[in-house]
């Protein structure tokens, strides 16, 4: 998976969501609980190894689809 980030704003999630479904990335949002209050999580994948998810990580960079700090797009195993 790629994390690539957490919005307070429901709206601000669903719209990165809907640009990498344009792009034709696999991808979902879900809700996660923080101390800040629920925020929505935006991932890309799952995909099949951890390079596959490199890859796709960097196409994301190449399509400008990257949070503003490329640090927050992490590649994360599936079930975290």
């Amino acid at each position: 998976m790629i994390q690539l980030g957490a919005y307070g704003k429901p709206a601000s999630a669903k719209q990165l969501l809907q640009k990498l479904k344009a792009q034709k990335f696999p991808a979902y949002t879900e809700p996660v609980k923080t101390p800040q209050g629920t925020r929505t999580r935006v991932r890309a994948g799952p995909y099949p190894t951890m390079d596959a998810a490199e890859k796709a990580r960097e196409r994301l960079r190449e399509l400008k689809l990257m949070p503003v700090s490329a640090s927050d797009a992490k590649v994360v195993p599936m079930g975290e």
